[in-house]
């Protein structure tokens, strides 16, 4: 909500200000002749005057005040921002789209409107503006196919300007809405174009962000294609650098591996994972812990050390007064444990902390 108050402040503090929502950008269009997709001005226009006694009382001093805008309510927010979309320079706008999708007032008008004046200007954002509209078009749940192709598009014709960061947005986006499947001439080339560009760009941080996005995309019912070329390029640089990799990073990694299934990962690959959070664990938080169990449950690993140090750092964190774990999670994790066969001092605690836990004839324990 503060980020969206000072970039409308901001704005209105620029020439022109408010006033200006009904112009064309100075900053211009990708459309032939320089001028405006017809079917966003039409939206703005049609939106203002629906908005009008809105944005009247905003300019009724000449600019919005910081008091002013703190009396709006969400929904006013993103009305206002809507008729401002115009006068935007590309990064306030990306900026704005993650406000407004965090907030939970990114919706379906304000979407159509942001994305056919996306399309109109691919080329004017960067490709880190374009990774944040695509994770805020996303995150919303808003599919829009001439969207994802235009990005795909530019993503493939662009490739070394995209950070590995940005590429692990889109193809977050692209997993979103399952788009190298329905697209594949499309989603393909821009899912080979961002493995060619990782090659020279790998770090810890990077291939399990990328990873995890990676997980969200092709899931376990992917086509061997789609994860093969990403599979081995993972594979080796986990095997020689899982250093690289800390308590996030790992529990990341590992998630991705997991939705990727059996078909995604070596076992070489998992091993050096357990060994890893073995030596991590007394960092690991509630999330990277059961992340690091679902790998280990789905792949039958009974790495005893590794599994010990993770029941160890989980009864750590259950145990009152404040526990960071709680009883859901922990009896979720000692059914994992118990699955896999693990039972010790610190499984037993754990277990005491989940709720209604009943011991199995063998002395298991299930949640």
């Amino acid at each position: 909500r503060d980020v969206i108050r000072r970039l409308i402040l901001q704005t209105a503090a620029a020439p022109g200000g408010l006033s200006a929502a009904s112009g064309i950008p100075p900053w211009g269009s990708d459309q032939v002749g320089g001028t405006n997709t017809p079917g966003v001005a039409e939206e703005i226009r049609t939106h203002q005057e629906q908005e009008r006694p809105l944005v009247g009382v905003m300019e009724s001093s000449g600019s919005p005040s910081r008091e002013q805008l703190r009396c709006l309510s969400g929904p006013d927010l993103s009305a206002v921002a809507l008729a401002l979309l115009p006068v935007l320079p590309p990064g306030r706008v990306a900026q704005l789209a993650v406000a407004l999708a965090r907030l939970g007032h990114f919706d379906m008008q304000y979407k159509a409107v942001l994305v056919e004046h996306v399309v109109g200007r691919m080329y004017q954002f960067t490709p880190q503006q374009l990774a944040d509209v695509a994770w805020a078009v996303a995150a919303c749940g808003y599919y829009d196919l001439p969207f994802l192709e235009a990005l795909a598009g530019r993503l493939r014709d662009t490739a070394p300007q995209w950070d590995a960061r940005s590429l692990a947005k889109v193809l977050w986006s692209f997993g979103r809405f399952h788009f190298v499947g329905r697209e594949p001439s499309v989603g393909e080339e821009a899912l080979e174009a961002m493995i060619e560009k990782l090659q020279g760009e790998m770090d810890g941080a990077t291939v399990a962000e990328v990873v995890y996005a990676a997980g969200q995309l092709c899931g376990s019912g992917a086509g061997d294609w789609q994860f093969s070329r990403l599979q081995g390029l993972v594979a080796d640089f986990v095997l020689t650098n899982i250093e690289a990799f800390g308590p996030e990073a790992l529990g990341k990694l590992a998630s991705g591996l997991s939705e990727l299934g059996s078909g995604g990962v070596e076992e070489e690959v998992c091993d050096v994972v357990a060994r890893r959070a073995a030596d991590l664990a007394h960092r690991l938080e509630p999330e990277d812990i059961r992340r690091v169990m679902d790998l280990l449950e789905s792949h039958g690993k009974r790495n005893w050390a590794a599994l010990e140090a993770l029941a160890a750092r989980a009864a750590e964190l259950s145990r009152p007064p404040v526990p960071r774990l709680g009883p859901h999670q922990a009896a979720a994790l000692v059914a994992a444990f118990n699955a896999l066969g693990h039972v010790s001092r610190s499984v037993l605690e754990l277990a005491e902390r989940g709720p209604a836990v009943q011991t199995t004839p063998a002395g298991g324990f299930v949640g």
